[in-house]
């Protein structure tokens, strides 16, 4: 069975003994915290370290997906298989515009690189 983790379920789920919708508030408050989105690199490079500790020669998988094909934007994202899954190590999304381009790669690896 696949579900769909959504903001409201992050909050319904925390451990703590707060009303669930100040748990829902909490979460909300994190996810649109301009503060973290500046440090995302920081963030994923934690956890590309974390994921990657006991293998120094990861197999990176690589792979553009649509976020939205409505609103048109697609995502360019890095894996690795770890017990049968795919385990994000970074993501960045690009307008469907500059899908497959020169300047999407180019910054996506830079930024991976890093």
């Amino acid at each position: 069975d696949c579900k769909t983790l959504t903001l409201t379920e992050l909050g319904r789920n925390l451990p703590t003994k707060a009303r669930t919708k100040h748990n829902i508030k909490r979460i909300d408050r994190l996810l649109g915290n301009r503060h973290l989105h500046k440090e995302r690199l920081a963030v994923y490079r934690w956890h590309a370290s974390f994921i990657c500790s006991g293998n120094t020669m990861p197999i990176v998988l690589v792979d553009w997906s649509d976020i939205r094909e409505q609103k048109r934007l697609m995502v360019l994202r890095a894996s690795v298989a770890l017990h049968g899954r795919s385990v994000t190590l970074y993501e960045k999304a690009f307008p469907l515009s500059e899908q497959c381009s020169k300047k999407a790669h180019d910054q996506f690896l830079a930024d991976l690189e890093h």
